[in-house]
């Protein structure tokens, strides 16, 4: 082969750039697989942090429930214990109950 040819020369130089166009195509090609699994990774992402904002809404307003009727709850105990009548009446009539003397 003779390297002074400039045809040769040329078609050497033609097929390594050839060889390298596939090699920067397989870069390419895997580069962007790596990149559609990134992007489907990311999305499924954002899915997941969606649904756990929304879980974490729901377990705020379900929080505030909670804490609304514990306060209720406790509302309807201290008031049953401001004014426990029935303890009372029992103690001045004795050991029963006042429902069982006064019926």
């Amino acid at each position: 082969m003779c390297l002074s040819n400039p045809r040769v020369y040329a078609l050497i130089q033609l097929s390594e750039m050839a060889t390298e166009l596939e090699d920067q195509r397989e870069l390419a090609t895997s580069r962007l697989t790596e990149l559609e699994k990134l992007q489907k990774d990311h999305e499924e992402a954002v899915k997941d942090i969606e649904t756990l904002k929304m879980d974490v809404r729901d377990l705020a307003r379900l929080d505030s429930l909670l804490i609304v009727s514990c306060t209720q709850n406790c509302n309807k105990i201290q008031s049953t214990w401001r004014f426990p009548w029935n303890f009372f009446i029992t103690k001045l009539m004795g050991s029963k109950s006042w429902e069982q003397q006064c019926f």
